[in-house]
């Protein structure tokens, strides 16, 4: 019996070393052999792609052969085999971001157009089931609807169309991309060719962690009515990057972004993990983002970018006190609208805020003071409004150029010296942040109040006798009560009662006063409740008295 224990242990033990070695077997036949071989039907797809494509500058040639996992941009899964990822990203012009210009020269213009890609989509495309990311921004489509079959790609992780010049109404089905991390719909600025009547779709896309839709024309959806933020926008709790600029949106800026988990700092920003496999995974490089006032390439630290773009729309009202207290927020970019009111005085210490750009709107009032603590703001325009006072003194305001306040009544630097009776040298404080108007509503309410409550007071008692003997009676009650508690509570102001004093003279009897005193005879003294008349006659019986003995 005791020898089947070492037996058993040896059993176990040669289990896991077969299981060691088929995972370093596997590892080696991985690293000698880049990929699995490509699948059959899958190359066939590819091929089909290829046919519906134009490609005037032969892009895709060397998609010729068994072997799809070799093909420029095609990835396949090392162990299986399966079609991962495309990438069929159009030209830029390597500096702005640019796909349809602006180039330097009309030539270069040329040859970028020849490098995209044109054409339809197969829709056999839908047959790569283990397909989780798809590129083909940056080409020419010819202004084609979106094809809405990309809603049935089960697995996909990344989608990116932008600037390929599709056309017409996004498709409702985009909402089944369950997984889906990151989704670029951005249209060419200006164009105006993609358009959407309701963004109910979004609601189901819950790992959504970067969302552009600019240049998009999103007014006459029915979700923006009266400007309101569709609440499927707001409940992407796990959005890091959204931009709306160039929407043609109106109405008040929303408050609901509060409910963006990772913007408003109740979870920490992660890395754009499309897939994590077995040898194999992919997360987001890299992204070309409108930030501190220029496009700006982001590789390493992507993950830690938070960014909100509303710019160049048409909001109107202030800016709401939860919208710049966002404290996961590093990028925020009001610019270009209608906003009107003061800054916000709700800047956080703690926030993590780096850029704010408000330029070109209609704000009014003085600078905030709370906007000089952000110790982390690197870029701030707050040119072209209606700001007025000094520019308060901080970490970082006197560090910005005059072109971020310009178009304004400011003074201090970096601006001109201020004139000795401008106030508030501080900038807005807490104190003083509101406004100094007269509420007339709340005047008028007030005095409305005060007459009714007057005329319930006072109507009874003009209407009817009984009440004012009443109301007499009531109060002559509370003054009697009153005039016992005082004498109560302070015995000095009691009368004094009589006591056998003897005056010397006529001037102590003049200051003694006996109007309250009666002289009684059975009692041989003076009785305090004595009516006026015998205290004056007992007064008189003293005189005449002393003058005798005089």
């Amino acid at each position: 019996m005791k020898a089947l224990a070492p037996v058993t242990l040896s059993s176990s033990l040669c289990f896991w070393l077969l299981s060691v070695s088929s995972l370093c077997t596997l590892c080696f036949c991985n690293q000698n052999s880049n990929h699995a071989p490509c699948i059959a039907t899958e190359r066939l797809v590819l091929i089909q792609l290829k046919n519906n494509l134009i490609d005037n500058a032969n892009r895709l040639s060397s998609w010729v052969g068994n072997d799809c996992c070799s093909w420029s941009g095609v990835v396949c899964n090392n162990i299986t085999g399966n079609v991962q990822e495309i990438h069929l990203r159009g030209p830029d012009d390597g500096f702005h971001g640019h796909c349809h210009g602006p180039y330097d020269t009309d030539d270069e213009l040329e040859e970028a157009s020849k490098q995209m890609l044109g054409g339809t989509i197969s829709p056999s495309v839908t047959k790569l089931l283990q397909l989780m990311y798809f590129d083909i921004s940056c080409n020419d489509f010819g202004f084609i609807p979106i094809p809405a079959f990309f809603g049935s790609f089960q697995n996909l992780r990344y989608l990116n169309i932008s600037k390929s010049q599709f056309s017409g109404e996004i498709p409702h089905q985009l909402g089944n991309l369950s997984k889906l991390r990151v989704l670029d719909l951005h249209d060419v600025p200006l164009a105006g060719n993609l358009r959407s009547k309701s963004l109910k779709w979004l609601k189901d896309l819950q790992e959504l962690q970067y969302l552009d839709m600019g240049s998009i024309d999103l007014a006459r959806a029915l979700d923006w009515f009266q400007g309101k933020i569709p609440e499927e926008i707001c409940h992407l709790s796990s959005i890091q990057i959204m931009d709306l600029a160039h929407n043609d949106l109106s109405g008040n800026l929303p408050t609901c972004f509060t409910n963006l988990t990772v913007i408003s700092g109740r979870e920490k920003s992660s890395p754009f993990i499309l897939y994590d496999e077995l040898f194999q995974n992919q997360v987001l490089g890299s992204a070309s983002l409108v930030t501190k006032g220029r496009v700006s390439t982001y590789d390493n630290i992507l993950y830690l970018v938070t960014t909100l773009d509303l710019s160049n729309n048409k909001f109107s009202g202030p800016i709401p006190d939860e919208l710049v207290s966002l404290l996961g927020l590093r990028f925020l970019n009001l610019s270009k609208n209608n906003l009107t009111g003061q800054i916000p005085n709700s800047f956080s210490k703690t926030g993590m805020l780096e850029s704010l750009d408000l330029s070109i709107n209609h704000l009014n009032g003085n600078i905030p003071s709370s906007l000089s603590s952000l110790t982390s703001l690197s870029f701030l325009d707050v040119s072209y409004n209606n700001l007025v006072g000094r520019i308060p003194t901080g970490p970082q305001l006197q560090t910005f150029n005059e072109s971020s306040f310009i178009g304004n009544k400011l003074c201090g630097d970096p601006l001109p010296v201020c004139s000795p009776n401008t106030n508030d040298p501080r900038g807005t404080d807490d104190e003083h942040d509101e406004s100094d108007g007269i509420d007339w509503i709340l005047v008028i309410f007030t005095l409305v109040g005060l007459i009714i409550g007057f005329w319930i007071m006072i109507a009874p008692l003009i209407a009817s006798k009984h009440w004012r003997n009443a109301y007499y009676h009531f109060l002559e009650g509370i003054w009697i009560k009153l005039q016992n508690s005082i004498l109560i509570i302070f015995p000095c102001f009691r009368r004094r009662k009589p006591g056998h004093e003897v005056f010397s003279s006529i001037e102590q009897v003049q200051q003694f006063d006996l109007s309250q005193y009666i002289y009684d005879d059975k009692l041989k003294g003076f009785h305090p409740e004595s009516s006026s008349s015998e205290a004056s006659s007992s007064t008189q019986n003293i005189r005449h008295s002393d003058n005798k003995k005089a």
